[in-house]
């Protein structure tokens, strides 16, 4: 690089930093994770998100976070019934509204699909919301399940080490 454009590479890399630092505190957070199938949310703070891989992301309304999988036809299935039963608006204009205190988003194979609505004010039907409903507070109740079987109280648990290695000859 030539000594004369130094200056102008550092004055311009100055202003370009203050310009990026600005637009990632402007960054909105993320809504949804950028791999999920379907993500519902409700008012009370619980969330689920069923994920590309068979993963479930589960947040409670105290905000204790759990896992979860199943099988991704699962999730398919659900992900068809949902945009087939035609409840559901085509794009994600629903996350521009700031009046959602509930929110549905489905991907599916050729576009997403989304719908959000006010505590009792929703136009779902009650057939679509009663099942995505019962699919969250399912796997809500067996993660809970899950976590309470797996912490035994007066059990000291002390690491073994195993040899997995093969040696070497």
């Amino acid at each position: 690089m030539p000594a004369n454009l130094l200056p102008l590479y550092l004055e311009l890399d100055t202003k370009v930093s203050e310009v990026l630092a600005r637009a990632i505190e402007d960054e909105p957070s993320k809504v949804v994770p950028l791999n999920s199938l379907i993500h519902y949310r409700t008012s009370d703070g619980s969330k689920m998100s069923l994920l590309n891989d068979g993963a479930v992301s589960l947040v409670d309304s105290k905000g204790i976070v759990y896992t979860h999988t199943i099988t991704l036809s699962n999730i398919i299935s659900l992900t068809t019934t949902l945009i087939d039963d035609g409840n559901l608006e085509k794009g994600a204009a629903v996350f521009a509204d700031t009046q959602t205190d509930n929110l549905l988003f489905v991907r599916g194979f050729d576009s997403v699909y989304s719908i959000g609505w006010a505590d009792g004010a929703t136009t779902l039907k009650s057939e679509t919301l009663d099942l995505v409903d019962r699919l969250l507070e399912e796997l809500l109740e067996q993660a809970v399940i899950t976590r309470e079987s797996d912490i035994e109280s007066d059990v000291a648990i002390t690491p073994t080490p195993t040899l997995d290695g093969t040696p070497e000859p």
